[in-house]
């Protein structure tokens, strides 16, 4: 949206130490398929880099506007200066914990003339769907929630959207009250005799501290005669690599290992989260057999998360296209020392795009990406005759559109049975379950086609193990004998 064009809709939300979510949330609504938004960010205080990210992610688009407050209002007055400078038409809001999922803000526009009060249904957290709903939490359902929202003090309103003109005759969210304090303004709503609307479809997310980083994901071995024929490797005790291997920082987990053959010895490149930290970044084991793992060090860090350390050869460099979804774009980077040193020098394609999965097929460049990784239900495809581009989307792009089972990448696209298997993993129960093959069977610059490779997952959870709740990656290699070895992540 240009910066000189009056917003439709106005979205408020409050921060407040807030690094370990922003990011997640800012992708969330930066993954709108509806454009004409702003966002009122309204810092109370943060003594973290909130507010810096906050800047930061507004130098990058002109819709995210920063607020700073005083220390000490809560929520209720982030939210009170932020609807105070609205200009859209409807506001909703957002919570720094929250996700909202890509097609929300267009289900607001499609319903705004439906009632004076949207009132959307939303999913609870990933780590409640895994192991029930926290102390304490409430989950918003249809059922009876019409008599009892407007007097609720809802200090995290996802999933309301109300026209901005409602709030010249009520009193705003009560500042004394902190958390509780929104209730005055549902309240207002109410007595003002406003019309409720409960959407079925569902918003997106709430309290949502991204599963993924909040669990002990670590790296193991597989091995078997094919790509699709996996199993534990026998010759090591799984897992191979964990938190506890990283030296040179306190590491919460490791995960989204990739492997190069060089130099007569493998290494491996895989995600360190720090522990307290949501800012990822990208670390070094190295091992002589393949199966006895030593490890080295971080090799990159920015000041954004960085995950999923997608390395491959071409034409005697490496290459890496890490996630960085904060960035804003699919960034190269080359090894300028391999394995220590790296070296941005591209932005490929522009956007938030999870898991960038980079292969070269024929005479040309082609890379795989989920711009929806709040709810993981769709893959792009891009195409390029140069790997530092032009690219460009593919005419059947998505090539999935609404599949979380299918669409976010689980790893590299490799050639196999004179074709290529692309692997993803499924997310449509949680985040990261288990892992499925695709062989692709078109692949040109105008079509595009694929089939299950097997029947069921190529990568299953194992009860009981390291790797007991979930498994989400993959990279395997043809070694000598005809077979294959596979380093894979998982979490108990």
């Amino acid at each position: 949206m240009p910066a000189e064009t009056a917003p439709e809709i106005s979205v408020v939300m409050p921060v407040l130490q807030s690094t370990a979510t922003l990011e997640r949330a800012l992708g969330s609504l930066l993954g709108q398929t509806f454009p004409c938004w702003e966002l009122l960010a309204v810092d109370g205080g943060s003594t973290d880099d909130s507010y810096d990210r906050l800047c930061r992610a507004a130098a990058a688009d002109s819709r995210i506007r920063p607020v700073r407050l005083t220390p000490g209002g809560g929520p209720a007055a982030a939210r009170n200066q932020g609807l105070s400078q609205a200009r859209g038409q409807v506001v909703t809001y957002l919570d720094c914990a929250d996700e909202l999922y890509p097609d929300y803000l267009d289900q607001v526009k499609a319903w705004q003339n439906g009632a004076d009060v949207l009132v959307f249904a939303h999913d609870p957290p990933d780590e409640a769907l895994a192991e029930g709903a926290p102390l304490g939490m409430h989950i918003w359902s249809l059922a009876g929630a019409p008599g009892e929202l407007p007097w609720e003090g809802m200090a995290a309103p996802l999933g309301l959207a109300h026209r901005r003109d409602l709030l010249d005759g009520v009193d705003l969210a009560n500042e004394a009250l902190g958390n509780a304090g929104d209730g005055a303004l549902w309240r207002g709503f109410a007595a003002a005799g406003v019309r409720f609307l409960f959407v079925p479809q569902k918003c997106g997310r709430c309290g949502s501290r991204s599963f993924r980083r909040s669990t002990p994901w670590s790296i193991g071995l597989y091995a078997g005669p094919s790509p699709l024929d996996l199993a534990p490797h026998a010759g090591v005790s799984n897992p191979v690599l964990t938190a506890a291997d990283v030296t040179d920082l306190r590491a919460a987990f490791v995960a989204d290992p990739f492997l190069a053959f060089a130099q007569d010895r493998w290494y491996m490149f895989f995600e360190i989260m720090p522990h307290g930290s949501e800012t990822g970044v990208i670390g070094l084991a190295e091992s002589r057999d393949g199966l006895h793992w030593e490890y080295r060090q971080v090799v990159l860090r920015e000041p954004f998360h960085l995950s999923y350390p997608h390395v491959f050869a071409w034409q005697g460099d490496y290459y890496m296209t890490p996630e960085t979804l904060a960035a804003g774009c699919v960034r190269l980077y080359r090894a300028v020392h391999f394995p220590e040193r790296w070296q941005h020098i591209a932005d490929l394609v522009a956007g938030q795009h999870a898991d960038p999965t980079v292969f070269r097929a024929g005479d040309a460049w082609w890379l795989f990406t989920c711009p929806d990784p709040a709810s993981n239900r769709s893959l792009r495809l891009f195409q390029a005759t140069c790997l530092t581009g032009p690219w460009t989307e593919h005419p059947q792009s998505p090539v999935v559109a609404s599949d979380a089972r299918v669409a976010r990448p689980a790893g590299r696209v490799i050639a196999w049975d004179k074709g290529w298997l692309r692997f993803t993993q499924d997310c449509r129960e949680r985040y990261g379950l288990q892992i499925w093959a695709f062989r692709i069977t078109t692949l040109t610059g105008t079509d595009y086609a694929e089939e299950l490779a097997r029947p069921t997952p190529l990568l299953s959870p194992a009860a009981g193990r390291w790797n007991g709740r979930g498994m989400h990656h993959v990279d395997a290699h043809p070694v000598s004998g005809g077979e294959w070895l596979a380093v894979v992540d998982g979490y108990r």
